[in-house]
């Protein structure tokens, strides 16, 4: 079955039947590591880091906005969110990053 333990921190492990790990860290955040070597981060804030066994990563925020980054650090915007978060939308500015280009894809 499912094993649960709680370490003296108060991290919270979750052991699945099928080798899937489920860690609750005290903060709220929780990383799920899959059997095909993903891992799924799922933050306070409602964003979503997912980590693919490649090094390629997808990342989405609650107002709707995801992006993929590859290992290289291009970063190729997936959605632009439509949500307002009371900020100004500055588009790509900010998703480039030091390593890569920004590709912007309209889907």
């Amino acid at each position: 079955g499912t094993k649960i333990q709680t370490n003296p921190d108060g991290v919270r492990m979750k052991i699945s039947p099928d080798g899937t790990i489920e860690q609750t860290n005290i903060d709220g955040t929780i990383i799920q590591l899959l059997t095909n070597k993903t891992k799924i981060q799922k933050n306070v804030d409602g964003s979503v880091i997912k980590i693919f066994p490649d090094g390629t990563r997808i990342q989405s925020y609650p107002n709707g906005k995801e992006m993929k980054i590859d290992r290289n650090g291009t970063i190729t915007l997936l959605a632009e969110g439509t949500k307002d978060d009371s900020k100004p939308s500055s588009k790509t500015k900010n998703a480039q990053n030091s390593k890569g280009k920004v590709n912007v894809v309209k889907g």
